[in-house]
């Protein structure tokens, strides 16, 4: 109301120049449409209007003239009637701000400079700051409740368990319990890339470890030593898919996606405890859970149990080698492909995107059946793992995806940042 005050002010004393910055963000979409009719009417008026907004649609539908700035220079000019130009060096201007900025401070400030302000250094750099502030702020609070054991619990803290039970053990642990975190930080951290947020992780990696747990045991007489492959290709598929309805929602009918995907992870659960019941090779009706995996379906150690023996046997496995080398391909699809840069610009601004020859429904589609078949491989990871874990019939939504988001936004939504932060966050568990 404050806002809408101040522009009817404004207006109302008939200035001859009116500089509008950005007059219609937060506003309803009456307001919008009666400001837009305001300024419309004193350019009819013979006043000059100079409307500074980052909305696309807003900029296209009531300009005259586009002029596009850059670090302080003007960079396009549609009076030229170069308009599709000028959009596409918008969209440029609003995605690769941070990238061309990067470039400049290079040549002006050394390499090193350049590297303390790259990308991942800054997402390496926040987690750091943010987990030395958590400690802080855990020690503060320790030395109120109990100064005696402070500083030793603080010490356990930092250590983890590898006081209690070996560095080995504890390193092995970590990479078990590192898989899932890094598969569904991956999951939301491209969602969160591409202008979305996939908050039905957890829906898609419980789906994806069923699809993985059924497809072992089908097929495990008939693909042999590669079931473990064709199950993580199934998990993998059935989390996209699981995904796929929020996205079309979305792009399609506006439909919330948080809600969509809360409903889908609800869904999700009740869907596999009525699955496992229904197949009697499955179900265990004395645990309530899923049987043990075949022996063909059991992910390959890959000399990782050697590495890191624990007695009672390694949980360390060919999957935490999947998951960092998962986090690289995201990487370099994000940051250096086509199809990245396409996602990534439907994100910062879709109408941008849209007005450049972007498909947005597609790329909200796509984005959203990856980030479900990176959490769906997350599933298929940790229940072909065989270490006891088993899905069972319960109708309480796991948590593991929601773990994925503080794992996502501790890593700056940056995959290497993100594959840090969940071995961290599992070094912690």
């Amino acid at each position: 109301n404050q806002q809408k005050i101040i522009v009817a002010r404004e207006i109302d004393r008939d200035p001859k120049v009116l500089i509008a910055v950005q007059p219609t963000r937060g506003l309803d979409v009456g307001a919008i449409e009666y400001i837009h009719k305001q300024l419309l009417e004193l350019r009819n008026t013979g006043h000059a209007v100079l409307l500074i907004s980052l909305e696309m649609e807003e900029v296209l539908n009531i300009s005259d003239r586009i002029l596009v700035m850059f670090d302080g220079e003007i960079v396009c000019d549609s009076s030229s009637g170069i308009k599709n130009q000028c959009l596409l060096f918008l969209t440029l201007t609003l995605l690769y701000d941070k990238v061309i900025n990067s470039a400049m401070k290079k040549e002006k400030g050394g390499h090193l400079k350049t590297i303390l302000q790259s990308s991942i250094t800054e997402s390496l750099l926040s987690a750091l700051a943010a987990i030395v502030i958590g400690l802080l702020i855990g020690f503060v609070v320790l030395m109120i409740c109990n100064p005696s054991q402070a500083v030793g619990a603080l010490g356990t803290i930092i250590t983890g368990g590898m006081g209690l039970t070996g560095v080995t053990s504890a390193l092995a642990r970590i990479c078990y319990y590192g898989m899932p975190l890094i598969m569904c930080g991956l999951s939301v951290g491209f969602a969160f890339k591409t202008g979305t947020f996939n908050i039905g992780a957890s829906g898609q990696y419980w789906v994806g470890a069923f699809a993985a747990i059924l497809t072992a045991h089908l097929l495990a007489d008939s693909c042999g030593r590669f079931t473990w492959v064709v199950a993580l290709l199934a998990a993998t598929a059935a989390g996209g898919l699981w995904a796929l309805l929020p996205g079309l929602l979305n792009a399609y009918r506006n439909v919330n996606i948080i809600i969509s995907g809360i409903m889908m992870n609800y869904i999700g659960t009740y869907m596999v405890s009525i699955l496992i019941k229904s197949f009697d090779f499955l179900y265990s009706a004395a645990s309530g859970s899923t049987v043990g995996i075949p022996e063909q379906a059991i992910l390959p150690k890959t000399g990782l149990d050697q590495l890191l023996p624990v007695r009672g046997g390694s949980g360390a496995n060919i999957g935490i080698l999947i998951a960092l080398v998962t986090g690289v391909i995201v990487y370099i699809v994000l940051n250096w492909t086509t199809f990245g840069f396409e996602l990534c610009t439907c994100g910062a601004n879709r109408y941008a995107a849209t007005n450049a020859g972007i498909n947005g429904e597609r790329s909200i589609v796509l984005a959203m059946v990856i980030a479900g078949a990176l959490a769906g491989l997350g599933g298929g990871l940790v229940y072909l793992s065989s270490t006891g874990v088993h899905l069972t019939v319960t109708d309480t939504v796991n948590g593991t995806g929601f773990f994925g988001i503080a794992v996502a936004l501790l890593g700056m939504c940056n995959p290497i940042g993100i594959v840090i932060a969940g071995l961290f966050v599992s070094f912690l568990q």
